[in-house]
């Protein structure tokens, strides 16, 4: 006998009146009242039930014995079976029960064994009388097949009630290999255990067979593997005691449904041609233990074993019904949309090329709901065999794989579909387009090739003319938006999405916006950004797919907002977020890298160059050697800048030096670079000829002017940082001027403060300026001067970095300051010391 603490300790409590024990034949029902039975030290009485007891008197003789041999110098004499029909409810052996245990000088336990043999309703309900007078201290344990037709439901709101269904009496995985161990049987892995005891779902009946079958083989282990519901011993078990017990026509629902594995009303009515199977599943669930249903008994299934014994009888009592049920179940299961449940059917009857479609369009579904491991599953269910037998196969496979984000595996499916259709002069326009528009998908996620902007053309070309590309061609305008911006072409990009309906919804409503928001980012619209960051996020949500990977084209523009306008903190928590989405996606080194770009500008302001090169290693390490162009050029562009902060002058020059002639970011580093090599005039001819079509270049190109008249010509300078100062002063660009070091952070701010505009002023206050409505100054008495001098940045969004270097002082002496100016204000934080200063008139 296996001890089973989990359940002891619920019968051994003193808060219920009736435990109610049900399960199927062998569930271990008796064993487990038979354990609590014999732990007790008080008064008990065990009376085994069977269909001849089914008359008040026999009944009650039983239960009178039982009290008899269980507290004979109590109820020896008792009379518990009346000659005569009894007329008053307080008359009755319920009543004479109750009333004789409440006299016991100890409590009492009463077992009533199988009451599932009992039908009568007289005898019930002075079951059901007990319950109502049972004295404090007694307990009923009833055990039965099915639940008896008492008030349970009343008894459970009442607290009354202890259950413990089949479900609870399973054996887990633990207790499966106690029970193996105590027979002797020792050739089992812990695994193999656990395997088994699933199969089974820990039915006590099923382990024991299995036991058994073990002692008779050599091969213990292949037991477990071949061990099913149409193993003999469980077979004949399962149809003498469960099916055969059933009317003929419940036994042929049940063996009909059987092939389902998730059955509801209308499926079995389908299945069957009745019109009460919800009616029926209700019985059943009551009646058969191995039906099982959910909390809201709308879905219902059988016991695994149970379920595979049904399918085969289906098959001996109705040869070749089950392939005509399963393509009654796939259709119907079809047409509801339950993709996943009709895919096996079309498998069962050998419709492979059904469930391939079918199963691409679930994987694409749960993709799309950011449920990768799902999709994944759907992936790889047929052979690889199969998927090469057809053109169509090879790139529908193509496309699913490298959404699951196994780029290499999609690749070569794709070289070698394109091989084929390069060698079939008869090749399928549709099969040259699907594989045009994968090629930028890979491009927009890779990085190459980089001949998928010219494929992307070609795709939707033929989109427009009425080509159906399914999934991919949905959203080809999107990925070629994508892989604009990689190139970095943002016009382009933008041209590619241009107009209210670019593909599907949710390529219009959440993957449009999202790109629209990294377009307007790259260009140096950041209000615009943000609105189409929020439009994107919002119809994510309102679809039901706030996971969606798309959505990292949205955060990524947000990070990028945030970082420009100098929030830190706000920026460090969206890639957080981002980072949390990207987890589910692996192998996608366009977004590894996207992701990090504006990390690098955060761990320089935060931490410092040797933390923004961390970040920098980081993104190379995702690349690893694979040949991705578009890629190295942004990490080289992104080096370069920050190689020339760190005064790494050769390094940056051999970066610069690799990137496309004539791109944008090699003409901004260069002339950079010449600024750093003390060569402003070359900065400021480069600068001249460049042709710069946005706002974010400009504004770079003109801070870059700027500083180089400084050198050359001072006189010119203010009239060129009162331009950049002009270009940002109204979107909130900050991070890019505190980038170019104080002494032209001192310049601009005067450049903004001399603006008059408002955005001009809020620019000033970022970078240090003190309102214009200053008041008297502050009193000498409260802050010292250096104090003072901190004070009047604490308004700015500058770090106490940036501020020590505006104040000509160590990072420390800044804190120094700090701290006395919180102690002197009475404050805790920047912000309150702000409004306390301000109240104070000290600003």
């Amino acid at each position: 006998m296996i001890d089973r603490p989990r359940l002891e300790s619920q019968l051994a409590r003193r808060d219920w009146r009736v435990a109610l024990i049900t399960g199927g034949p062998g569930a271990g029902k008796t064993v487990i009242a038979g354990q609590r039975f014999e732990s007790l030290e008080g008064h008990r009485a065990w009376i085994t039930l069977d269909a001849d007891d089914d008359h008040p008197e026999r009944f009650w003789l039983q239960v009178g014995s039982a009290l008899r041999r269980a507290v004979p110098e109590h109820f020896v004499g008792t009379d518990l079976f009346p000659p005569t029909p009894r007329r008053r409810r307080d008359d009755s052996p319920a009543a004479d029960l109750a009333l004789n245990a409440a006299s016991l000088d100890e409590p009492l336990v009463m077992v009533l064994d199988q009451l599932d043999r009992i039908r009568n309703p007289l005898i019930l309900n002075e079951v059901a009388a007990l319950v109502e007078h049972l004295p404090t201290g007694m307990q009923l344990i009833v055990t039965s097949r099915v639940d008896p037709p008492l008030p349970l439901a009343q008894w459970r709101a009442r607290s009354w009630l202890l259950e413990l269904r089949q479900h609870d009496l399973a054996f887990t995985a633990d207790e499966a290999s106690a029970l193996f161990a105590a027979a002797g049987e020792e050739r089992l892995t812990t695994d193999q255990v656990a395997r088994l005891a699933s199969r089974t779902e820990g039915w006590i009946a099923a382990l024991r067979l299995a036991l058994i079958s073990m002692r008779n083989s050599d091969d213990a282990a292949g037991v477990v593997e071949t061990f099913s519901g149409r193993h003999r011993m469980i077979a004949d078990l399962l149809v003498s005691e469960v099916l055969d017990q059933q009317p003929a026509d419940v036994q042929e629902f049940l063996v009909r449904t059987s092939v389902v594995k998730h059955l509801d009303a209308d499926l079995c009515n389908v299945l069957t041609g009745r019109e009460d199977s919800d009616h029926l599943l209700r019985s059943l669930e009551a009646a058969i233990c191995f039906v099982v249903a959910d909390d809201e008994r709308l879905s219902y299934r059988y016991h695994h074993l149970f379920a595979e014994l049904l399918r085969v009888e289906l098959d001996r009592r109705y040869p070749g019904a089950a392939d005509q049920v399963h393509r009654k179940a796939a259709e119907h299961l079809e047409a509801r949309g339950d993709l996943t449940e009709a895919i096996g059917h079309h498998l069962a009857i050998g419709d492979r090329d059904r469930a391939f479609d079918l199963a691409f369009a679930s994987a694409f579904r749960h993709w799309d709901a950011g449920d990768i491991a799902a999709a994944t599953a759907w992936v790889d269910v047929f052979p690889q065999e199969y998927i090469g037998e057809s053109v169509n196969r090879m790139l529908t496979y193509g496309l699913a794989v490298s959404m699951c984000g196994r780029l290499d595996e999609a690749t070569a499916w794709l070289d070698r579909a394109e091989l084929q259709l390069r060698n079939d002069p008869d090749a399928s326009e549709r099969d040259l387009r699907h594989a045009d528009a994968l090629r930028v998908l890979q491009l927009g996620t890779s990085g190459a090739p980089e001949s998928g902007i010219e494929c992307g053309h070609r795709a939707i070309e033929a989109i427009a003319g009425g080509c159906d590309l399914g999934a991919v061609g949905d959203r080809v305008r999107i990925n070629l938006a994508r892989s604009y911006l990689l190139v970095d072409e943002p016009d382009m990009a933008a041209d590619s999405i241009s107009g209210e309906q670019v593909g599907d919804s949710l390529a219009t409503l959440v993957l449009a916006p999202a790109v629209r928001a990294r377009v307007a980012l790259r260009r140096g619209h950041l209000h615009h950004a943000l609105e189409e960051v929020g439009r994107s996020l919002n119809a994510a949500a309102a679809l039901g797919v706030p996971r969606h990977f798309g959505t990292v084209d949205a955060l990524i523009a947000r990070v990028g907002v945030l970082t420009e306008r100098n929030d830190l903190a706000g920026a460090v928590a969206t890639v957080s977020q981002m980072h949390e989405m990207m987890a589910r996606h692996r192998d996608t080194p366009a977004y590894d890298v996207l992701t990090r770009v504006d990390q690098v500008r955060i761990a320089a302001a935060a931490g410092g160059l040797e933390d923004a090169f961390a970040v920098l290693e980081e993104a190379k390490s995702y690349l690893g050697d694979r040949q991705l162009p578009p890629l190295r050029r942004i990490i080289d562009a992104l080096e370069a800048r920050w190689r020339i902060e760190s005064d790494e002058l050769p390094h940056a020059e051999r970066l610069i030096g690799g990137l496309a002639p004539g791109s944008t970011s090699r003409v901004l580093l260069a002339a950079r670079l010449d600024l750093a090599l003390e060569r402003p005039e070359n900065t400021i001819e480069r600068l001249a000829g460049a042709d710069l079509t946005t706002l974010r270049d400009r504004l770079t190109a003109e801070v870059l002017v700027a500083r180089a008249c400084l050198v050359l010509a001072p006189d010119d300078a203010p009239a060129a940082f009162a331009r950049a100062a002009e270009m940002a002063a109204d979107e909130g660009f900050l991070r890019t001027f505190l980038e170019e070091g104080a002494t032209a952070v001192r310049h601009l701010r005067i450049a903004a403060d001399g603006l008059g505009t408002p955005g001009g002023a809020r620019l000033a206050s970022a970078l240090g300026a003190p309102p214009r409505s200053r008041v008297t100054a502050p009193p000498p008495s409260l802050l010292s001067e250096r104090e003072s001098a901190v004070l009047r940045f604490l308004p700015s969004r500058l770090t106490n970095k940036e501020i020590a270097g505006e104040c000509f002082m160590s990072v420390n002496t800044v804190k120094t300051h700090l701290k006395g100016i919180y102690s002197k204000l009475g404050a805790t934080t920047r912000s309150e010391a702000v409004d306390r200063a301000r109240s104070l008139q000290l600003l």
